[in-house]
């Protein structure tokens, strides 16, 4: 039986596209055979709660779904705080060290979107004689340059050293083609393995109600970020006030909403606040719109928004508004309504657009979920991770 550590922050419960992602990982290889040891943090995620069925004062170990997980006690510091959010990282990841030794794996798997995780990853399955793979879903090294920050240099020395990890890696996996292009230098083995939607979660989107247009909803779900132009949502709403908007998700930028819509009276904003499972489900059953925003950045450009999927699998009319690689991917199949990113104008078009012609709206729409179910279903994304994994595994170095 093939041994695996998976090395990731976040892990089901939590509803994001790195715990989720990380999750139909684990469970799929358990279920093709393997013995899986996740290493994660106590979910606390996007709230900063540890809900108290999970709270514990330093670790613990339990039998999830067939997985063995490791759960360590985070440090939770505020979301503005970047120093202290990079010590938070560096913590959870020296405290790994333990359950990968004790584990004797095959394999080392370390996912983002904790940079730290790859190096250390790296470092220690050597010095267990495992192989190494990195899965990156983001550059984190790069946000805070792209977001106007003073880097000291720090930046370049972290962009060199992820490439020579990535470069040094048994196998790199990556997200997005863009990420993968970003490393020069890559192992001989890779795979370019999309988020997803898994097929229970798709066929609950599938047997929501056809959306209404009257009165018009427009609906955000996910975090509320830099990276997210979550501003650029906020003056779309200032600018269609007959148009109700809520924002469903948590994040840093969530206080900037807030005062927005307290300072400047924008009663067609509504604040959910983070919306999972059969709430989520409720509020996409309520919305005409699904919209996705990025902020226009280099680093955006190799980015695909996990959310996007579920958007598209729910059959309702969507909006996207980026640049790089989701426009490269998508502007050829009329399944969804692009704008460059940053562009409020032609965002609220788009809206409008939709709004105006709903018979139309909703063609895309299907076309967009039938997109979903050809080339984003997260099992069939799994079985070639498996596949990859089973490969990396064969590799497996001497100790040293």
């Amino acid at each position: 039986m093939k041994r695996i550590v998976i090395l990731a922050p976040n892990y089901p419960p939590e509803s994001g596209a790195a715990a989720l992602r990380i999750g139909a990982i684990a469970t799929g290889l358990q279920k093709a055979g393997w013995h899986v040891r996740v290493v994660t943090a106590m979910p606390h995620h996007p709230m900063g709660v540890i809900p108290p069925s999970f709270d514990a004062p330093k670790r613990y170990v339990r039998t999830e779904e067939g997985v063995e997980v490791v759960r360590l006690r985070p440090w939770i510091v505020p979301k503005e705080g970047l120093a202290k959010r990079l010590v938070s990282e560096a913590w959870f990841t020296v405290r790994t060290l333990r359950a990968v030794r004790t584990f004797e794996p095959d394999v080392v798997l370390a996912s983002s979107p904790y940079m730290f995780l790859g190096p250390w990853g790296h470092m220690i399955s050597r010095s267990v004689g495992a192989s190494f793979v990195w899965d990156v879903r983001d550059l984190t090294w790069l946000y805070p340059r792209s977001a106007g920050k003073r880097t000291w240099g720090v930046d370049r020395v972290l962009a060199a050293w992820m490439r020579a990890t990535a470069a040094h890696a048994d196998g790199l996996m990556t997200a997005t083609d863009g990420l993968m292009t970003y490393f020069e230098k890559r192992p001989a083995l890779t795979l370019v393995a999309p988020n997803g939607v898994s097929r229970d979660r798709r066929e609950a989107l599938e047997h929501l109600a056809p959306p209404r247009f009257d009165p018009p909803v427009v609906l955000y779900a996910g975090l509320l970020g830099f990276n997210h132009g979550i501003d650029t949502l906020v003056e779309v709403a200032r600018r269609l006030p007959h148009v109700t908007f809520r924002i469903a998700g948590d994040g840093p930028e969530r206080g900037m909403v807030e005062r927005a819509v307290r300072e400047d009276d924008l009663s067609n904003v509504e604040l959910l606040g983070h919306r999972t499972g059969r709430d989520l489900l409720n509020a996409y059953e309520d919305a005409s719109v699904l919209i996705s925003v990025v902020r226009a950045s280099p680093v955006n450009r190799w980015t695909q928004p996990s959310k996007l999927w579920e958007y598209m699998a729910s059959g309702r009319p969507v909006v996207h508004a980026g640049e790089g690689e989701v426009p490269d991917l998508l502007g050829g199949t009329d399944t969804v309504t692009l704008a460059p990113a940053g562009d409020v104008t032609a965002i609220i078009e788009g809206v409008e657009g939709i709004l105006s012609h709903p018979d139309v709206a909703l063609e895309r729409a299907a076309r967009a979920r039938a997109y979903v179910r050809m080339h984003r279903d997260r099992h069939a994304i799994v079985d070639g991770i498996v596949t990859f994994l089973d490969t990396a595994a064969n590799r497996k170095r001497p100790h040293g």
